[in-house]
């Protein structure tokens, strides 16, 4: 009796065990899923390319800026496909005998673009600036601050990626410390109409 059920518990273990493994077993491989999934990837229409950002930043050089007494260096960076911010450093330092010169100062400003992406395209914005000054004639010194407003519009071109050109013009109207008087520097007032005719890189 007892050889009896150890029989039966044994072939039941060897029933179990061949479940197991034929669950174990890896499904064989369905051709038509195959061929399926082959057709899809070969229909399936490609990813978007990715639009080319462009450039972002340009430094120019504007000849007519010379013509006023500015040097017309000017460096551009876009802030989004619309706005971007410009920084126009200015410098001047002179030297006779016991007597020199120096002027200092900068302008700034926004560009708002109509047509295509800044930092190109037609564009037209608010500029502001700041100057100071000082002179030295026979051993007497005198320094002044000078600040002014204006608005600029224009259109810039960049080509293959690298070369900009850019035209346009501005109208700013500003004080300018006047240290020819010693007893005073109180600054004066100007009107200047600037044209603007740059070129440079853009990267």
């Amino acid at each position: 009796m007892k050889q009896r059920m150890a029989v039966a518990v044994l072939a039941l273990g060897l029933l179990a065990s061949r479940g197991a493994r034929a669950q174990d077993a890896p499904a064989p491989p369905d051709p038509g899923r195959a061929i399926q999934d082959f057709w899809n990837n070969l229909t399936r229409p490609p990813p978007p390319k990715p639009e080319p950002q462009g450039p972002g930043n340009t430094i120019t050089l504007n000849p007519l800026a010379i013509r006023n007494q500015q040097l017309g260096i000017e460096y551009e960076r876009a802030l989004g496909p619309v706005f971007s911010l410009y920084l126009q450093p200015q410098g001047a330092y002179g030297r006779r005998g016991a007597s020199s010169s120096l002027w200092l100062g900068a302008e700034a400003g926004l560009r708002v673009f109509f047509l295509g992406k800044a930092p190109v395209g037609l564009w037209i914005g608010p500029e502001f600036s700041g100057t100071y000054g000082r002179v030295v004639t026979e051993g007497v010194q005198r320094e002044g601050w000078g600040f002014g407003v204006g608005a600029a519009a224009g259109w810039t071109l960049v080509f293959f990626d690298r070369f900009d050109l850019s035209a346009g013009f501005a109208a700013v109207y500003r004080g300018v410390p006047d240290l020819t008087d010693v007893a005073e520097t109180v600054p004066g007032v100007e009107f200047l109409a600037l044209p603007r005719l740059a070129f440079g890189v853009a990267f």
